[in-house]
This record gives C-alpha cells, sequence and structure tokens, in this order.
C-alpha cells in the first residue's frame, strides 16, 4: 500500500486545463460580440439590397401590370365604342329601308330601334310590297264607294245649291 501511494504520487498528474483570465475572457467576448455585429451589419446590407431589387421588381411589374390594365381597359372602351357604333349604323340602314318602304321617319325609326341585327333585306322588300299592296286595296275601295257622278256636264256650283234648295223643299214639303 505504502508503495501504491508512492507509486500515485509519482505519476504524473493530467494537466488541468488552463483557466483563463478574466482579461482574457473580455477580449475573447469583445472579438465575438465584433464578429456578430459585423455579420449583422452585413446581414442588414444583404436584407436592404434584396429589399431594393425586391422593390424595383414590384415597380417593374407594377409597371406592366398597370400597362396590361390600361391596354384592357382602352380595348374595352374601344369595343363598346365599336357596338354602340354598329347599333347605331343598323339602327340607320333599317329607319332608311323602313322610309324606303313607306314610313314616316318618326314610326320607321322606332321600329328600326327595336329590330335586331341581321334582318334580311326580303323582310324590307316584303314589308315594302305588302304596303303598296294595302295603298292599293285601299285606294280600290275608295273608289268604289264614291257615288256615281253623273253623265254629262261638271257639277257647277248653282247645281249644289239647286241640290240643297231641293233637299230642304223635300223636307217641308214643297
Amino acid at each position: 500500500m505504502a508503495d501504491e501511494k508512492i507509486a500515485q504520487a509519482e505519476q504524473p498528474k493530467p494537466e488541468q486545463p488552463k483557466v483563463p483570465s478574466i482579461e482574457e475572457l473580455q477580449a475573447e467576448n469583445e472579438k465575438l460580440k465584433k464578429a456578430i455585429s459585423a455579420s449583422n451589419a452585413d446581414a442588414a446590407k444583404h436584407k436592404r439590397e434584396a429589399e431594393d431589387w425586391q422593390s424595383k421588381y414590384k415597380s417593374t411589374l407594377d409597371e406592366q401590370k398597370k400597362k396590361e390594365f390600361e391596354a384592357e381597359e382602352t380595348l374595352k372602351r374601344l369595343t363598346a365604342e365599336n357596338e354602340q357604333f354598329k347599333a347605331e349604323k343598323r339602327v340607320s340602314t333599317y329607319t332608311a329601308k323602313l322610309m324606303g318602304a313607306g314610313f314616316d321617319q318618326a314610326t320607321a325609326s322606332t321600329m328600326a330601334s327595336c329590330l335586331p341585327e341581321g334582318i334580311p333585306d326580303s323582310f324590307f322588300e316584303g314589308q315594302k310590297a305588302f304596303l303598296e299592296a294595302q295603298k292599293q286595296a285601299l285606294k280600290t275601295q275608295s273608289l268604289n264607294s264614291q257615288p256615281n257622278l253623273p253623265v254629262g256636264a261638271a257639277p257647277s256650283a248653282n247645281d249644289a245649291t239647286a241640290a240643297q234648295e231641293k233637299q230642304l223643299r223635300a223636307r217641308f214639303g214643297l
């Protein structure tokens, strides 16, 4: 046992880690703080650069979207104007055709605005033929319903007064 104690005492003791002094620890701490600060500054710089790039990209996209939106709005406006012009032309054309068929302008304009697009010309031709046939029938009926004119000399103003006098005498029994 005594030998063992002597052997243990003679054995070299493992080296104990060197404990740094407070000054060394503070210096190491300052060095680490500076490294963290530098890395934070670098990260902030990269973040600003990324934000600048994103804002430039977004502004470019915004400009593109604005241009696309303006183009769409212009297209919609021009399409609406085109449709309006087509409708006005259709009404004008139909009004002219209806007036050619014998309608007055106000009636023709009102009817033309009610008619749909794409009516064939045969419709207006048929309408015109129908109205002409109606006019002819009315003229024939008017001529047939007139009293027959006496044969001979044309009636004069004296004949009219004589006829009235004759009627009055017949009424009063004279």
